[in-house]
């Protein structure tokens, strides 16, 4: 049978918006995505609108409270057969207010099966 790539999910982070501090905080391990990351969801089931940012100071999106936003990397390279994913070591950061309710990041990754 021939190798063929497999989509393997991560283990979501959470992250309770009592803990927001106005400020940018990481949300993902200190050293960053431990893997180059296929496809990213954001849902925010907070009572506050959530900054998020891959540099800890430049808001890259907003995802505004109880909604959800998908970042599929791979779907607009497919055409091209090029291999489009969030580079390992990524940090993700969020800002918002305190509110009630959680924030998720749930990562999905490509990986090489059979």
């Amino acid at each position: 049978m021939a190798i063929r790539n497999t989509i393997q999910a991560l283990p979501a982070i959470s992250f309770d918006s009592a803990n927001l501090t106005g400020s940018y905080i990481v949300v993902t391990p200190a050293s960053g995505t431990l893997l180059p990351i296929s496809l990213l969801k954001y849902v925010n089931n907070s009572t506050k609108d959530i900054s998020v940012s891959y540099d800890g100071s430049t808001d890259h999106d907003f995802i505004p409270s109880m909604t959800s936003s998908t970042l599929n990397f791979q779907s607009n390279n497919q055409p091209m057969s090029q291999s489009s994913v969030l580079q390992k070591g990524t940090k993700i950061y969020i800002n918002g207010t305190v509110g009630t309710g959680d924030f998720y990041i749930i990562a999905y990754v490509t990986a090489q099966g059979v």
